[in-house]
């Protein structure tokens, strides 16, 4: 399970920031959701960062009804996650 395998990383190395690409991703439903949520509490209660690119109209409209928009950055570019870290 994805969120398995991020939790393992998570524990066993120093990560400050997170960066979930969606570029392959077309739908996210509430396990999705809370993958993510999950992941930004844990990154956030140490003082990093929380972002995703390559999200299309359809997932990036999740984002904004679940309000995720609000604590999750949103970027179309690595460049542009880079750019803010």
């Amino acid at each position: 399970e994805v969120r398995d395998e991020i939790d393992i990383i998570l524990d066993s190395k120093s990560i400050k920031n997170i960066i979930f690409d969606f570029k392959n991703i077309r739908f996210m439903d509430s396990s999705g959701i809370g993958v993510i949520i999950g992941r930004y509490k844990k990154i956030s209660s140490e003082g990093g960062k929380v972002s995703v690119v390559n999200v299309n109209d359809r997932v990036k409209k999740i984002f904004n009804l679940s309000g995720m928009n609000k604590i999750i950055n949103i970027y179309d570019t690595y460049e542009e996650v880079a750019s803010s870290l």
